[in-house]
This record gives structure tokens, C-alpha cells and sequence, in this order.
């Protein structure tokens, strides 16, 4: 380099900065001596890089990653990538309930709607049809029929012209007649009864008698009886006081019963003082029938004068008022009863009944007291004020100062009494207290005026089965006025106005009778009634088409059901429509089915459904089904019958429910296929409130389909495609195959064509699809039966990563069949501890699972799941969640052991993986020229960057037979021959990981024979005759090394990693879902002096002290990256200053400094630089 000295000339901007006027400078330019130190730049920070808005790959310049001083050159660098693992999309077929998309496919002889939406058998015939509401015939308001053929009762008008030979011509009162003509009369081998309302027992029951004419039209070996039910217990048979005169075979029937025709009316005559109990409170009477086994026409049963009476008790009750006119002001009367109560030791309460028109508030009342010491002191009953005070409820109303009748109250008595020494000496006071104004209740004063009281009683353990009741008093006979005196005596003080009299007037037991001639009826289908709020409830008939409500017409035909026909519906409405009876045959698919238009007043107002199992005596609603059932829970009315329940309101009908949004009726289905072997009656109720009234409801074609099955049928799926990535997994599902019954699987070509080696499949099923060779599949499920009233059943089922167990796949393995059982309910019950290895298979690299468990858990054991999340929900039906993850690491196939403990209840479950996917085809570049500095993937890899599916080369017996990425993988015939199947991997160990993960493939092989041995990498696997489907992982990842070299850009080894397949016999293979993990996720990458210094050109300008920024570009077909940058720098150029002579100097004086220049190239030191030629001098205040 050459040497020179030079003086440089102050610049202007220098001399004038300074306010000097000349500046000698002395510039030393010398050859380097030493190599100077290299400086590591600063360390960039990682940096992650994930895709942005909607794009799937990253696309992005990133600036202030790296910089450089103008005078320094890179010497080198360090790239370090890490491939991001994304969540991978849920690409698997989902079908069934779990999927909530019911089965799209193609069906023969299959159904998806019964059993809730589960796949089965179709429907053979209907045992039981839906009504139409065309059909509608005179019925019973209130009127509930039982059994098979109830709905042949029906009211009919009785005339001289229309009565046919057997029947009679007129009633007996009256013009119509309670009689088996519904269908036109009976035929053989049918039976059905119908069963009259509730009716309220008397309080004193005295010569209670039921009577009825009737009229028999029977064969003789036919049956007709009557039965009774107290407070809706069991039925009974009820003979009649001329006793039934006729003997009966038939099964159901009893042993006495009327048979034969008669000649006229005759009258039933039926004794009830013996039949109701003290605790009884309704009474129900039903009419029965049973024909026999002999064809033929039969008019049946002809009803009429149904009729209930009760001379009941003598008049007589206690009257404090007056009964002409007001009762007195200030008044103070009291009245004593006593009781003997000591053979009772648990709680008590004190019933009468009363009948009052009095003040109430704080004015006028009764009040009630309890003594034990004779009278010396009394513990108050009633509490203050008294009856009325401020009102009080009853049977849905609220009574102040007029009861408008009689109405029963109770109090409890204070614990003491129970048990007290003089509990055989009790006595209650019922004193009247009034003010001294207005002698009478409501708004005037109207006839008699204050209270009366009656039927005095003590229950002990009220509201238990152990309830007993003592009563007092009837009052039916005048008092003598002495103390003690069982009918009650007055206070002995004159000086309070007491207006306490015993009287006749009153009486709560009068005698009753109630008559019915059948004369009252209501159109209904056969076997249908209407009950609750009646005539504002439910219609049946045609619309109102101009009405401006509703739907217009209904959805069949022109008659349905409705909450008003012709108008929207009132307020304050609890009406419900009842359906006939459906026996449902044991294992038979049954499910209510019917067509709804429903608009109200969302939330507060609304319909329901409820089902019968016992002939309508209880009633359970639906339980809520909020994805088609029902539109929501209803929350915001405490007082709504359906608080707390699932509604149908038309809340959920887009753009509002009105009659304005034109729109087709709404099929509404529900399972009830879990209720067979029972009758099943269906109610539809409804209910509005006090304010805001809409259209209503309307329903059609409804009631309760019951199925038997086809013998066959077939299901096939919609097309499915693959996982891009993964391919298309297993098959698997959960399902019910009773005995008797065939469940088979088959995987269909994009044609509908069986595929080779995947028919007749069980599940799980493992697949072995090369989706190069299906791009499309289709899914055939069939099913068959022996038993025309059982089908197999598939709840759910997918294609894809997804492992279901139900307490079939348990039991389908001989452990599980020996360790456990299934219960009535389908439940499988662990009857002792097990631990079941599931199948293992090639999936997806996933780095942690997601369990779902319905019922009780089962433990899913595996090797390094940990559990991350939990949650449980307890309702409709118990289900666990609970997620599990590897704590970073992957694994490419499925490693589940079920543990059972012994004593769980398990329903089903499923394990989810959380399958995750790398980023493809990433590029790294650096400057603004774009220099290239790392791309994926290396030679015979595949794209993505962290996961290999490409195997680079495949010999059989020393020949290549490798084929396309792109082409779909062949079919190899192998007899006593090894097959070597070689793949890349990156690997900072020239001799490879000596752990896992391995790789993983799935292998097909097919005509095995029983002698064929299959090994992998030396280890004999287990085959059978015929077509086997292995999945393989090996242990370590790379198990062989057949070559090795450092890459020329990775800072890793890149290795070629070889897999024998030896078969000993014959076997053809096919391999399919070949997937290699890398076994080091972060990549080093080697970046030269030359990229970086061509990439700082790209950034150079004129500005010698600059410091540079060189961008960073980062790009990937799908995923994000991790990126970190760190390199080297040496400067191009070394200047020094000697320290100055002069700290200041005066105007026009000249001074001297002197500097050392060494300009150089740090990468080729023998290089000749370049002459300096130029030096400037800058001086500033620092």
C-alpha cells in the first residue's frame, strides 16, 4: 500500500464552525501490521412470523433484524428457523348426532331420524299412524282412553233412523250417548278403556253410589267391566251391586264381567262407602272392553246417565254473624273445642273448612289458639290477623273478604303440644275479633254476613305416608253448651259480644249428586281429547284464512289443531291436547313426530310437550332440545307451568314469527324409541299469561310413529376427500349391533366402487388409502336384522383422527366381554378392574388429545399425556371434558390404553387429537437485492419443514423401484424377498438420534399366506392369512444409516435412513401415510461472508457514517416461522487522531493535528486496497 503525507486545507464549513482562520493537518497513511479483532454484532432476538388477516403463508419484509456501519464487512453468520406447528384444520367426514349434520348420504331401506337422529334399519310398517285432524269424531272433554283400541269410544247422537239391528234407537236421557263407535264398532281381538275425570271424594262419605245406563251389543265370550282409582293409584275391578253376570277367560279381563247383547237399557248400580279410603281424595271410574278371538261385528258398548251421588251429612256448622244483615261491631267471640291428642307424637296441623264474608285486613278476623294447661294460657294457630287478614290462596285463586264458598284452611300447631303430658286434654279456641266499624266484607253489605266453620280434624304427619287424620267435629247435632262438650261450647262471659251459634243454615257435607249425559261433547280425532282451559284452548278445524293470524291453512288437508282457530289466542290460557295411546313393542324405534307453526309471546307465553307412560295419570315434559325441538328454555315467568322447561315459541324463526313472515309448518321429531314396551300418550299444552297475546299455536299430521324394520338396508355417504396432509385416517363411530343383527362397513371408490382389501370392515376400522390413488371416497354402512323389531345402530361415526369407544367396542374384545356388562339402559357397567390396549395408527403429528366422556370416566392411559383443562357438566347427561397435552413434544400415532377400576357406569366416549401441522415451503432472504439464504426443502424431502412424507428411494431385491411424490404408491409383489425403503432426514448427529421419534407408515398386505413371516427392520410382526393392515413407528429416528454427509447450508448432517421390510413367503405391499418427524425442530442454517456483503451493497449509499440496515425477508406457502439472525463483522477501515497539541488558539493562528489512516479488505488480506486520495477534517464541540 502506498505511503504519503498530506496537508489538507480547513474546509469553510470547518474554519467557520471553529472561528478559525487556517488548519494545518499532517495525515499518515501506514501498512496494516496485525490482523484487527473481529466483532460479533449484536445478537438479533428470535423473531416469530405468523400469518396475517386471511392469508395462510407469510409474505413479509421485516427491517431493523440486522444492521452494519458502513466501514465494516460481514465475516459470516448464523441463521436459526423454527418451523411454527399450527393447529391443523378438522378436515375428517364427519356423521350422526355428534356431528349434528345427521346422515347425508344416499339411503336404502335406512333411516336417520329415529332413535334421535341415529342410523337404522327404515321403518317395515307402522304400527300406529299419525292423525291428519281430517277425521274428527264426538269425544269427552276431560275423558282420558287407555289401551290398544281406546280410541274406539266415542259420544254419539242416538235416533229411530239411524240405529242399527243391536243397537239401541234412543238414550235413556237426553240425545246422545257414550258408545264404542269410533271405527264404525268392533272387531276381533281388541280391548281399550276409557276413563272419566278426577272427581273430588266428599269430606263425609254417606251411601256414595255410582250409576250408570247402559246397553250391551258383545258376543258372549267378550268382556265389559268397570274399574275404579283413588287419588290416581291403581286400578281396580268394580263390581256392581247385582253382581256381573258373566264368567271371562280372556287374558286382561277379569273373571266376572258382562258378556252377550242385551234386549234394552239396564242400570248399573255400584256401591262406593267401601271402595274409597279416609285418605282418598279423587276418585276415577274407566269402562273397559275386550273382545275375543271370534271374528265379527260387534256394536260394542252403549253409555248414558253416568252418575255419582252422595247423601253426605247431616247440616250443621258454627256461625258467628249474622244472617240477615251486618255482624256486630267490637265484637269478641270465642268458641271452645277439645281434643284428645295424646296418641300422637310427631307434628300436627288442625284443618277445618270455612265460609266467610268479613273484613279481613287488620279489621275483622278469626283467630285460632291452642291450649295444654285447661285454658290457662294459649299459644296462637292462626298468626295475626287472623282469616281472612290480608288473603290467601287457593286452587289458583286469592280470596280477601268473601270466600264465595267453602274453603279449607290449616295451621300448624306448635311443636309442644306433641307429646305433652296433657295431650289428652287439649283445647282450640276460635275467637272472632271485629272493629268498630263496617259489619260486613267486600264492598256492601249483601244477605248473611261474618264466618262459619266446619269439620273440624287434627292430621298427624301431615304430607307423609304415615299421615293420619283425627276429626273433631262435624258439628251435625246442636251442642249442649257444657264444657267439654265434643260439638263445641261459647266463652261464659257476657260482657263480649259473642255471636258464635250453632245453625243448619250451613252445612259443608251437604248431599251431592253429578250427572252426566254424555250431552256435553268436543270434535277431537279418535282417541284424542282436550283438557285444561276450555273453550279458549285448543280447535280443531279449519283456519280463519282471513283471520290476519296463523299460518293461512295448515300443512296437509284442512283441518289441524290450534290455540283459536280463528284469531290470536286470550290470556291467561293452560289447555292441553291429548293423544291417543301407542303401545310400543319392545325394542321397537317409537318418536313423536308432528308439524308445528308456532308464534307467542317469546319467553313468557308457549307450547310443551309432555309424555304419559301410566295412561295419563303423571305427566314428565320433554327435556329440552334446543337444536330443532324446542326454540328455548323458559326463564323469565316463575309462574309459567313451563319455568325452567324447554318451550316451542317461535323464538328462534328468523325475522319474527308473525303471520307476515310467510313460511311452511316446522317438522318436529323426538326419539321415544327408550320408552318401548310402554303405552305412550303425548300432550301438547300451552300457556299464555296475563298480558301481550300473538297468533298461537298450530299443529298437524302429529302423534307417535312406531317402526319395525326392513330385514336390510344400505347407507352411503356423501363424497369425501382427504386430509391434504394426513390422508384419510380411520373409521370409526359409535354404534349398537344387538344379536340378531349385522352392522358391516364398506369404502367406496369416487365411482361407488368397492375398494380392494376395505369391504365387509368392522369398527374401527384401519384404512389403508393412498390418497394419490382415491382423491374421493364414499362410506357404505349395512345393516340387517333377524328381528323385524331391532336394528343395528350407528350414533355417530367419522373418518378421519378420531377414536370413539362405546360399551359395544368393549365388548366386542374378549377382555372386555369377560370384565364387563350392559345394563338395561345400555350402559356399560365394569364389573371388575381391566386394562384394554386400543389399536394403535399412523394419524397426524399431534402434540396432545381432548377427551369427551359421557357417563362415568374410564382412564385412557398413555405414556406422556398430562392433563391441562378439565370440565364436567352434570346435566341433561353427565359429561367429562378433560384435555391432555405432551408438553411439546409430538407423536404420530395413537398410544391409548382404557383402564377400567371396577363399579363405573360408562356410556361412551372419544378421544380427539389436537393434530398440528408445519409450515410449507419456507424461504429466507436478506438485503433489498433479495439474497437467498435458506430454502426448504433439501433434496427428497417434502415441502413441509419439520415433517418428511417423501421416501427418496425404494429397492426390492437390489432394484429401483422408486416412484413419484406425485403418483400414487404401487402394489409390491414380494416372495422371500427384502424390500429397502430409504428416506432423508437433517440430523446434528452424523450417526442419528438414537431416540425417537421414529418413523411411522402404514402397510398393506395382502394375500398372506399362513406360513408368510412379515419383519420390519427385523422385528416379526403379526399377521394373519389373507389381507393385514399394519401401522409401524420405528424406535428410533433414523434406525439405519446408510449414508451421511455434512449439508452444504443446514449446520447439520444430512442422513439417508433405510427401513427393511423382509417377507418370508409371499406377500403384496403397499405402503401409504409415510410420515418422518425431524428430530431436531429448530434448523441451523450456515450464511456466508458473500450473501451478507452482497446484501449490505444492496443498502449501501453515500454516506460513509451510516449504519446500515439490511432487511430480512421471510416467506412460506402456509404456517409461520421463527426466525433468529446473529453474524460477524471486521472493519474495512482504521483512523485515529493523535491527541492535539492545542486545547485552544487564536484567530488567523495556524495549528497542527495529525491522523492515522489503515484501509484494508479483513476477508483477503493480500488484497491491495485502494488509495486514500482524500481526508476531511471535522471538528465539533464533542
Amino acid at each position: 500500500m502506498p505511503m504519503a503525507n498530506h496537508s489538507a486545507l480547513p474546509s469553510r464549513q470547518g474554519a467557520l464552525a471553529v472561528g478559525m482562520s487556517l488548519l494545518m493537518l499532517l495525515v499518515l497513511v501506514v501498512p496494516m501490521a496485525t490482523p484487527l479483532q473481529e466483532r460479533v454484532a449484536d445478537a438479533s432476538h428470535s423473531t416469530f412470523y405468523t400469518p396475517q388477516g386471511n392469508s395462510v403463508g407469510v409474505n413479509t419484509t421485516s427491517t431493523g433484524v440486522l444492521s452494519v456501519p458502513y466501514n465494516q464487512t460481514f465475516s459470516g453468520g448464523q441463521l436459526d428457523v423454527t418451523p411454527m406447528w399450527a393447529e391443523a384444520d378438522d378436515t375428517s367426514a364427519r356423521f350422526g348426532i355428534d356431528a349434528n349434520t345427521g346422515w347425508n348420504g344416499t339411503h336404502q331401506s335406512t333411516q336417520g331420524i329415529g332413535h334421535g337422529g341415529q342410523l337404522s334399519l327404515a321403518t317395515e310398517s307402522t304400527l300406529a299412524t299419525l292423525t291428519d285432524f281430517e277425521t274428527l269424531i264426538e269425544t269427552l272433554p276431560d275423558w282420558v282412553g287407555q289401551g290398544p283400541n281406546h280410541n274406539a269410544w266415542n259420544v254419539v247422537p242416538l235416533t229411530n233412523s239411524t240405529a242399527q239391528t243391536g243397537q239401541p234407537s234412543v238414550p235413556t236421557h237426553g240425545q246422545r250417548v257414550l258408545a264404542t263407535q269410533a271405527q264404525g264398532g268392533l272387531q276381533a281381538n281388541m280391548s281399550g278403556c276409557l276413563a272419566s275425570p278426577a272427581e273430588s271424594i266428599p269430606a263425609f262419605v254417606d251411601r256414595y253410589n255410582l250409576t250408570v245406563d247402559h246397553w250391551l251389543a258383545f258376543f258372549d265370550d267378550d268382556a265389559a267391566w268397570v274399574e275404579t282409582r283413588l287419588s290416581g293409584g291403581t286400578w281396580q275391578v268394580l263390581s256392581p251391586s247385582t253382581p256381573y253376570t258373566n264368567g271371562s277367560s280372556l287374558a286382561g279381563a277379569p273373571s266376572n264381567v258382562w258378556s252377550g247383547a242385551s234386549n234394552g237399557w239396564q242400570h248399573a248400580h255400584f256401591r262406593l262407602d267401601g271402595v274409597v279410603q279416609p285418605t282418598s281424595t279423587t276418585l276415577e271410574v274407566r269402562f273397559c272392553f275386550q273382545t275375543s278371538a271370534t271374528p265379527g261385528l260387534r256394536h260394542g258398548w252403549f253409555l248414558d246417565n253416568f252418575t255419582l251421588s252422595n247423601v253426605g251429612d247431616l247440616p250443621g256448622a258454627w256461625f258467628h254473624g249474622n244472617m240477615s244483615g251486618d255482624y256486630a261491631n267490637n265484637a269478641n267471640g270465642r268458641l271452645y273445642l277439645p281434643a284428645n291428642l295424646s296418641q300422637f307424637s310427631g307434628p300436627m296441623r288442625i284443618e277445618f273448612w270455612a265460609n266467610w264474608d268479613l273484613e279481613g285486613a287488620f279489621y275483622d278476623n278469626l283467630l285460632v289458639y291452642v291450649s295444654v294447661n285447661n285454658g290457662t294460657t294459649w299459644a296462637p294457630v292462626s298468626g295475626i290477623p287472623g282469616l281472612p287478614g290480608n288473603g290467601l290462596s287457593y286452587q289458583g285463586n286469592y280470596y280477601m273478604d268473601e270466600s264465595l264458598g267453602w274453603i279449607p284452611i290449616s295451621y300448624n300447631l306448635p311443636s309442644g303440644v306433641s307429646g305433652h303430658p296433657n295431650a289428652s286434654n287439649v283445647l282450640f279456641q276460635f275467637q272472632v275479633l271485629t272493629n268498630h266499624q263496617n259489619g260486613y266484607g267486600g264492598f256492601a253489605s249483601s244477605g248473611w254476613e261474618g264466618i262459619a266453620i266446619d269439620d273440624v280434624s287434627v292430621i298427624h304427619r301431615p304430607g307423609t305416608a304415615q299421615s293420619e287424620r283425627l276429626q273433631l267435629s262435624n258439628f251435625s247435632s246442636d251442642t249442649s253448651g257444657q264444657y267439654g262438650d265434643q260439638r263445641g261450647w261459647l266463652d261464659p262471659s257476657n260482657t263480649s259480644i259473642n255471636e258464635w251459634n250453632w245453625t243448619t243454615a250451613f252445612g259443608m257435607n251437604p248431599p251431592q249428586s253429578m250427572t252426566n249425559s254424555f250431552e256435553f261433547s268436543m270434535t277431537t280425532p279418535p282417541g284424542w281429547s282436550i283438557d285444561g282451559t276450555w273453550p279458549d284452548g285448543w280447535e280443531l278445524g279449519e283456519v280463519g284464512y282471513t283471520s290476519g293470524y296463523g299460518p293461512g291453512s295448515f300443512h296437509s288437508g284442512d283441518r289441524g289443531a290450534a290455540i283459536n282457530l280463528t284469531t290470536k289466542y286470550t290470556n291467561n290460557v293452560y289447555t292441553h291436547l291429548i293423544s291417543e295411546e301407542y303401545t310400543v313393542p319392545n325394542n321397537a324405534t317409537a318418536r313423536l313426530s308432528f308439524r308445528s307453526w308456532v308464534c307467542t309471546e317469546h319467553n313468557w307465553d308457549g307450547g310443551g310437550v309432555s309424555i304419559s307412560t301410566d295412561g295419563g295419570q303423571s305427566w314428565w315434559w320433554l327435556p329440552p332440545q334446543l337444536n330443532g325441538f324446542h326454540d328455548q328454555i323458559s326463564t323469565v315467568n316463575t309462574n309459567s307451568p313451563f319455568f325452567g322447561q324447554g318451550i316451542i315459541d317461535g323464538s328462534r324463526v328468523p325475522n319474527g314469527c308473525g303471520a307476515s313472515n310467510l313460511r311452511d309448518f316446522e317438522l318436529k321429531t323426538y326419539d321415544l324409541s327408550n320408552l318401548s314396551g310402554q303405552p305412550i300418550k303425548a300432550r301438547f299444552s300451552f300457556f299464555s299469561d296475563t298480558y301481550v297475546e300473538a297468533d298461537g299455536w298450530y299443529i298437524d299430521d302429529a302423534g307417535i310413529e312406531i317402526d319395525v324394520f326392513e330385514p336390510s338396508g344400505t347407507w352411503t355417504s356423501r363424497s369425501i376427500s382427504p386430509d391434504p396432509l394426513f390422508g384419510y385416517g380411520w373409521l370409526d363411530g359409535w354404534f349398537e349391533q344387538p344379536n340378531g343383527t349385522t352392522l358391516l362397513f364398506d369404502v367406496l371408490d369416487g365411482q361407488g366402487q368397492p375398494i380392494h382389501g376395505h369391504q365387509n370392515l368392522t369398527l374401527p376400522a384401519h384404512l389403508a388409502l393412498d390418497p394419490m390413488e382415491h382423491p374421493s371416497v364414499h362410506v357404505r354402512v349395512r345393516m340387517s336384522t333377524n328381528d323385524t323389531y331391532v336394528t343395528p345402530l350407528v350414533h355417530s361415526m367419522s373418518l378421519g383422527r378420531t377414536t370413539y369407544i362405546g360399551p359395544q367396542h368393549v365388548l366386542n374384545t374378549a377382555l372386555g366381554a369377560e370384565k364387563t356388562t350392559v345394563d338395561s339402559n345400555g350402559t356399560l357397567v365394569v364389573l371388575e378392574p381391566f386394562s384394554l390396549p386400543l389399536p394403535s395408527a399412523v394419524s397426524c403429528p399431534h402434540d396432545g388429545y381432548r377427551l369427551t366422556t359421557v357417563g362415568d370416566n374410564l382412564t385412557w392411559a398413555t405414556t406422556n399425556g398430562l392433563l391441562v383443562g378439565s370440565g364436567h357438566v352434570p346435566e341433561p347427561v353427565k359429561t367429562t371434558y378433560l384435555n391432555h397435552s405432551f408438553g411439546g413434544d409430538l407423536s404420530l400415532m395413537t398410544e391409548f390404553t382404557l383402564v377400567g377400576s371396577g363399579g363405573e357406569g360408562f356410556v361412551r366416549a372419544k378421544a380427539e387429537l389436537d393434530c398440528v401441522v408445519p409450515p410449507q415451503s419456507p424461504n429466507v432472504a436478506i438485503g433489498w437485492n433479495n439474497v437467498s439464504v435458506m430454502m426448504w426443502p433439501p433434496t427428497d424431502m417434502s415441502n413441509r419443514f419439520g415433517l418428511n412424507t417423501q421416501i427418496a428411494l425404494v429397492e426390492h431385491d437390489g432394484n429401483n423401484l422408486t416412484w413419484s411424490p406425485m403418483s400414487s404408491a404401487p402394489s409390491i409383489a414380494m416372495n422371500n424377498t427384502t424390500l429397502d425403503l430409504t428416506y432423508r432426514s437433517l440430523d446434528r448427529f452424523a450417526q442419528g438420534s438414537s431416540l425417537g421419534p421414529g418413523p411411522a407408515m402404514t402397510l398393506m398386505l395382502d394375500n398372506l399366506t399362513n406360513t408368510s413371516e412379515v419383519r420390519l427392520n427385523g422385528v416379526l410382526q403379526t399377521t394373519s392369512a389373507g389381507m393385514v393392515v399394519l401401522h409401524y413407528q420405528g424406535a428410533s429416528s433414523c434406525p439405519s444409516v446408510a449414508s451421511s454427509h455434512a449439508h452444504s447450508t443446514f449446520n447439520a448432517h444430512q442422513l439417508a435412513c433405510t427401513l427393511s421390510l423382509e417377507v418370508q413367503g409371499r406377500a403384496d405391499v403397499r405402503i401409504s401415510n409415510f410420515m418422518h418427524l425431524l428430530p431436531d425442530s429448530l434448523q441451523e442454517v450456515r450464511v456466508g461472508s458473500d450473501a451478507l456483503n452482497s446484501a449490505k451493497q444492496a443498502s449501501t449509499g453515500s454516506d460513509m457514517r451510516a449504519v446500515l440496515d439490511i432487511p430480512l425477508h421471510v416467506q412460506t406457502a402456509e404456517g409461520g416461522l421463527r426466525v433468529g439472525l446473529n453474524t460477524t463483522t471486521l472493519p474495512v477501515m482504521v483512523e485515529t487522531v493523535d491527541d492535539p497539541n492545542y486545547a485552544r488558539w487564536l484567530p488567523e493562528q495556524t495549528v497542527s493535528f495529525t491522523t492515522h489512516h489503515t484501509r484494508y479488505n479483513p476477508l483477503a488480506l493480500a488484497e491491495d486496497a485502494p488509495d486514500i486520495s482524500a481526508v476531511s477534517l471535522w471538528l465539533g464541540s464533542t
